[in-house]
């Protein structure tokens, strides 16, 4: 597909954001009640039409882990031969489940990190390297791989390689860009620097961190991102994701917090009733 990032609603003005955020919800809604089992009965009192703000988001039923765990396959909203992946979730807050993606999808899922890699300021001048397993059905591997190569980018999936094989990576392929879970990153570059390697006078000028945390609650570096930057001599970047939801938020080239995309979701922050929490008021993530 074509990467256009001037296309995205985040370029427009906050009036035609909202506008284009209600139709989408109102179509969205229309659509699940008419395509997937689930949202039939769980959509029954919503009415498209009622959606006339953005506040009226909050009108519609949240879903928890535990309903989709017990009707995943009423959730589905397209047709056995439309199904063109199947991923599952890393089961870290329950059982794996089985998520699928139509080829609408996996475009959709494409363009969302093509628009954060952008967003950071990776472009197909650069060069990426993926040390994320490719196996088990994982679902951020897969979406890396997409968006990096939408984006134009010479992409090599390396996996989780042995410290020679990294060593041969970086001088062989000369990557301007580390995509990795920040632990695993911070291994590695210790074996390298004990063995050797001048990994500060590598190629790598940015490093994407997935599955946990490199800022603390106030959005400040914490010791493993910091620790990251200072082995590589590189700017870290904090990239996160659901299976569930198939949303990812990403830093930008200010490194000051995740951004959200309006086109492609509507982000809520709740408290524990259910119900939305001011501005720069901590909560859950729907």
């Amino acid at each position: 597909m074509a990467f256009r990032h001037d296309f995205s609603w985040e370029f427009k003005s906050k009036d035609e954001i909202t506008a284009r955020s209600i139709r989408a919800i109102r179509n969205h809604i229309n659509f699940l009640k008419t395509d997937s089992f689930f949202y039939k009965e769980h959509l029954a009192d919503i009415d498209s039409d009622s959606i006339t703000s953005v506040e009226d988001i909050a009108l519609i039923p949240l879903t928890d882990r535990n309903i989709i765990s017990e009707n995943i396959e009423k959730f589905y909203a397209a047709k056995p031969q439309q199904i063109a992946e199947t991923v599952l979730t890393s089961g870290s807050t329950g059982r794996q489940l089985p998520i699928v993606f139509t080829e609408v999808d996996l475009d959709r899922l494409a363009y969302s990190m093509a628009l954060l890699f952008n967003a950071a300021g990776i472009s197909n001048k650069d060069t990426a390297q993926i040390l994320v397993s490719m196996d088990y059905l994982s679902f951020f591997s897969m979406a890396l791989y997409r968006g990096l190569v939408t984006l134009g980018v010479n992409t090599t999936r390396a996996g989780i390689p042995q410290t020679a094989a990294q060593q041969n990576y970086l001088s062989w392929v000369k990557p301007t860009v580390l995509v990795g879970v920040p632990s695993f990153l911070k291994k590695l570059g210790l074996k390298l620097a004990h063995e050797g390697f001048d990994i500060r006078a590598s190629t790598v000028q940015k490093i994407f961190c997935i599955g946990e945390s490199i800022r603390d609650e106030d959005l400040n570096m914490n010791n493993l991102g910091k620790r990251l930057q200072d082995l590589f001599n590189a700017q870290v970047f904090s990239l996160y994701g659901t299976t569930e939801t198939s949303v990812l938020y990403g830093e930008c080239e200010e490194r000051n917090g995740s951004h959200s995309q309006p086109e492609l979701v509507y982000t809520e922050i709740i408290d524990e009733s259910g119900f939305p929490v001011p501005d720069g008021t901590p909560g859950e993530l729907v």
